[in-house]
């Protein structure tokens, strides 16, 4: 904050202009003083001589900050997630590459505009309302962003912290046949036990065998029975006719 006061001579005149040049440099004079940083409203003012000014106030008007923040995960509908709802003290967060964010946020002052902006020079503009400001983007590689703000009276955040958006990559499953084995040697028309471990981690909805053999063109698909416990993790032991996969 500047304070300034400027002495100007008056009315031109003879014996103005008359007067030695240290005497109109003194009348002519801008005086500045530096105040500052102001955290809470003040009052002052100008005494020059015998004269005083009445007392002027500076009023410290307060930057916008996200005094709460509402983040709604949406993921991609292949997953057959459930959206999540997250109250966050930051805005970092780790989801699933491809879900969309929805954030809203409750400033401490009312608002005249928000935006995000990323670490790759992209801005996405958020409604405002009052002290609250919507938005939302789709979640398609790791990012840094900050919340840009700017109050009803035009104040903004320069200062705005730096969050982190992770996208994590949807894992294939992991499965592992543990019976038979593969030098396991079989008669053609044998019932062999077949056993299975299948692992996933947003979850297995389905598996399937398919055999492949020399005599065939085109590989035989055989769909296994779903466990009773089946989630993210199966485990499948089902008896199998090889003379019913047309092996001979």
């Amino acid at each position: 904050q500047v304070l300034r006061m400027d002495r100007a001579p008056g009315a031109g005149s003879d014996a103005e202009t008359a007067e030695s040049p240290d005497r109109v440099a003194w009348k002519r004079a801008a005086f500045e003083m530096k105040i500052g940083p102001l955290h809470e409203r003040v009052e002052y003012r100008v005494r020059s001589g015998d004269g005083e000014t009445a007392a002027y106030p500076i009023e410290v008007l307060p930057r916008p900050q996200v005094a709460r923040l509402q983040m709604t995960v949406r993921y991609p509908a292949y997953s057959g997630l459930a959206p999540q709802e997250f109250e966050k003290v930051s805005g970092d967060l780790a989801v699933l590459k491809g879900s969309r964010i929805e954030l809203k946020l409750e400033a401490n002052t009312p608002l005249s505009a928000a935006l995000l902006e990323f670490s790759d020079d992209r801005r996405i503009s958020m409604a405002v309302e009052g002290t609250q400001a919507r938005g939302e983007l789709e979640v398609t590689q790791d990012a840094g962003y900050r919340v840009r703000l700017r109050s009803d009276q035009g104040v903004g955040n320069p200062e705005a912290p730096l969050f982190f958006i992770r996208a994590l990559p949807d894992l294939a499953p992991q499965v592992t046949v543990l019976k038979p084995a593969p030098d396991q040697p079989v008669d053609v028309n044998e019932v062999l036990t077949l056993e299975c471990r299948a692992e996933d981690d947003l979850g297995v909805t389905s598996m399937r065998l398919v055999v492949q053999t020399e005599k065939r063109h085109q590989p035989m698909v055989l769909a296994l029975e779903r466990p009773r416990d089946g989630g993210k993790v199966w485990m499948v032991a089902q008896p199998w006719d090889l003379a019913g996969l047309f092996l001979d």
